[in-house]
């Protein structure tokens, strides 16, 4: 079962999300503050985190480096686009960077092929 976790203080889209992939061997948590986010990497490393980037770019960065311990791990990465010109995506290495808005069943197949390499 795979771990999927989604740092967004946005409830309606990440319940529109755990919708998305619920009916996969996904279980989807999710997170708002950078606090609760780093204790759940903590103490259950996720297969996947899901970074929306309107939680604020130094919270975003210091979960994005304690998930880096994990190199297994894939990030996603969510930018809403007046970010676009302020942050290069290569400052989230590794990572999937995908601009906001985005439908929720585009994500869940994003997802997806980010764990699938590792079935």
């Amino acid at each position: 079962m795979y771990r999927v976790l989604c740092v967004s203080d946005d409830k309606v889209f990440v319940s529109n999300l755990y919708d998305a992939l619920s009916s996969e061997a996904v279980n989807v948590f999710s997170e708002a503050s950078k606090e609760d986010a780093l204790g759940f990497i903590e103490e259950s490393m996720p297969s996947c985190l899901v970074l929306d980037l309107r939680i604020g770019l130094s919270p975003a960065f210091i979960i994005f480096k304690a998930l880096q311990r994990a190199p297994e791990a894939s990030v996603v990465i969510l930018m809403p686009e007046d970010l676009k010109a302020v942050i290069p995506e290569d400052n989230f290495p590794g990572a999937l960077a995908l601009r906001m808005p985005i439908d929720s069943g585009r994500l869940a197949a994003q997802i997806r092929g980010q764990l699938q390499p590792r079935v």
